[in-house]
């Protein structure tokens, strides 16, 4: 009796494995191909092009050899992403005997995604899933799908930020693997991002994010927390090497926007810190703790505090800030009371203030208050210091 069950467990699985082998060759799934490609570009009101599809019984997806997703034509006609494939995962059962595709889930394997701002502050992503992209023939937008997909992925990725004109190399991002659970268009979904930057650098993200801005997906409310190590201004590209400013920074931050107004508080780990053009490193690590709330359409903020601390020296930044021109015009008022006069010959060099060979500073305390206005690039520096 044993040995008759064991063997039609054995013809089952025989059977099982023949099917799972025989029945894709029976499925068309590239028919479905124009369907996926209407289905997806509604949803993300951009053309949205699929290469050859090709069906799995084992995993229950269809797998797309290619996938293109066109940008907003203010920014170009180079595609906003590229990848070398998309697997949808699909309800098997409507796929096989309803031939309906009733999507569960998405990866994209090794995709580059391009992210384009442009001199209004405008980004090449906000009009995805918006009403003016996905225009119906009438020339009136066409209605939001109010679906849910369980789970969407990206792995093995590259993002490139840059602008429009150009100012300075992209900002790149690699092996970007991006997990979204509940993905819909109505509701909020948690998400986690993770991520390479030059120079050794890494960047993770998670949160929630959503409901979609329908109007602007830049402005679509998010809550996350983000942690960077070994973040280098230089090697990424977000300063040039000429402003002379320097770091090898971790950064633990909570950011919250509610689609107009950001808000991030955080620390700071800043090592070799260097902020002149000719100065050398701090030797010693400066810890930074901020709030800054940024007003996301009038592209203005404030500075509620910035706190710069190492060993006994502490000094405080408050002020605003406005980047709604070609460079980010600076009004911040700093305030260093009573710092030992020891501790602060540490940081002078980091400023480009060398003492003669062989002097010192001794005793005493240093008070400045000082305003700091003209752009990031090109600080204008003011006020009375007293030693």
């Amino acid at each position: 009796m044993q040995r008759r069950w064991v063997k039609i467990a054995i013809g089952a699985a025989v059977v099982l494995v023949l099917l799972l082998v025989m029945v894709p060759q029976f499925v068309n799934a590239d028919a479905f191909r124009p369907a996926l490609e209407s289905q997806l570009g509604t949803a993300l009101g951009r053309k949205v092009t699929l290469g050859k599809l090709s069906f799995s019984l084992w995993s229950g997806s269809v797998v797309a050899d290619q996938l293109a997703v066109a940008d907003d034509p203010a920014f170009g006609a180079a595609p906003f992403l590229q990848a070398k494939s998309l697997k949808i995962g699909v309800d098997t059962g409507a796929f096989l005997f309803h031939h309906k595709v009733n999507v569960r889930s998405f990866l994209a394997q090794s995709p580059e995604i391009h992210l384009i701002s442009n001199a209004q502050g405008g980004w090449n992503y906000a009009t995805l899933g918006g009403n003016g992209a996905a225009a119906t023939s009438s020339g009136h937008s066409a209605a939001m799908p109010n679906v849910t997909v369980g789970k969407m992925e990206i792995d093995d990725g590259k993002v490139v930020v840059s602008s429009t004109p150009a100012a300075g190399q992209p900002f790149v991002w690699s092996d970007v693997k991006v997990t979204a659970q509940n993905l819909s268009f109505t509701q909020a979904m948690p998400f986690t991002v993770a991520a390479n930057l030059p120079g050794n650098g890494s960047v993770a993200m998670s949160g929630t994010a959503g409901p979609l801005n329908r109007q602007d997906a830049s402005a679509t409310p998010m809550t996350a927390n983000l942690i960077v190590k070994d973040f280098n201004p230089v090697a990424t590209g977000v300063l040039p090497a000429s402003a002379g400013i320097a770091m090898d920074a971790d950064v633990d931050a909570q950011v919250a926007s509610d689609g107009k107004i950001l808000t991030s508080t955080g620390k700071v780990v800043a090592r070799q810190l260097q902020l002149m053009r000719g100065g050398s490193p701090a030797p010693s690590a400066v810890n930074l703790t901020y709030t800054v709330h940024d007003h996301l359409q009038a592209r203005t903020g404030e500075v509620t505090d910035i706190a710069v601390e190492t060993g006994p020296v502490a000094v405080h930044i408050q002020g605003t800030y406005d980047r709604s021109g070609p460079a980010v015009a600076m009004n911040l008022h700093v305030n260093a009371a009573q710092l030992p006069v020891d501790s602060v010959e540490e940081l002078l060099p980091m400023v480009g203030v060398r003492l003669p060979a062989g002097s010192q500073l001794k005793g005493g305390t240093l008070t400045a208050m000082i305003v700091i206005t003209g752009t990031a690039t090109a600080p204008v520096l003011a006020g009375p210091v007293e030693v």
